[in-house]
């Protein structure tokens, strides 16, 4: 997907700004291509993303629900409208935002960065994945409370069964640094991922019989 670094500047310019939205359909052109191979079905396919990858799986609820079937967002961005208090102490992290995203400050960057927000995007009435959100509570920089909105507007708009999960992580900042909650934390959502999957728990003594001679 465009907008990282992966093949030098000009990749990385052009999924930023006013490119941002390729991001996204570069997303969506990969799920389809899997879908199109036999790969995968709209039923079978899931999707997580980190940080700026949870932004990412927000706008693949958003924008194209009728991809996944489940959807884990781990600390993202779900509002850029109103991403951070307009005051000195997140002066730096918007600044860092608005280099990528767009400063919603100035009217012209703020239509175009509301195009393509999740949260600005959920639509009434639509069949949304099941979702589990994952925030921490000491968060600076991917705070709480886009979850909070996100969750109340996902389950006000969704027509489907499909749960829609918000998990908050006391005294866990960005990412888990002790082990023991780390391995909880991941632990978690693969779970819940399986489950709207339908995929059998696996004792790990079955399994390592079953891949007995292999490489792990």
């Amino acid at each position: 997907m465009r907008g990282g670094g992966e093949y030098g500047r000009d990749w990385y310019e052009a999924g930023k700004l006013e490119n941002k939205h390729k991001v996204f359909e570069d997303l969506f052109a990969i799920a389809e291509n899997l879908i199109a191979r036999g790969e995968a079905t709209p039923e079978t396919l899931a999707m997580n993303g980190l940080s700026n990858g949870g932004l990412l799986a927000g706008a693949a609820i958003a924008h194209r629900p009728d991809l996944w079937r489940v959807v884990v967002p781990q600390v993202p961005l779900f509002d850029l409208m109103e991403g951070w208090p307009l005051t000195p102490d997140y002066a730096m992290i918007r600044a860092v935002a608005y280099e990528d995203y767009g400063n919603t400050e100035k009217p012209e960057e703020a239509r175009m960065v509301f195009a393509w927000s999740p949260y600005q995007n959920l639509k009434d009435d639509t069949a949304y994945p099941a979702v589990f959100q994952i925030f921490g509570e000491t968060d600076a920089g991917c705070l709480p409370f886009h979850g909070r909105k996100f969750t109340a507007a996902l389950q006000h708009a969704n027509t489907s069964d499909r749960p829609i999960l918000y998990h908050l992580w006391k005294g866990v900042g960005h990412q888990p640094l002790d082990p023991e909650i780390s391995a909880s934390y991941y632990a978690e959502w693969l779970c819940f991922v399986m489950d709207q999957l339908g995929m059998p728990n696996v004792k790990l003594g079955e399994f390592r019989a079953a891949n007995a001679g292999g490489n792990g």
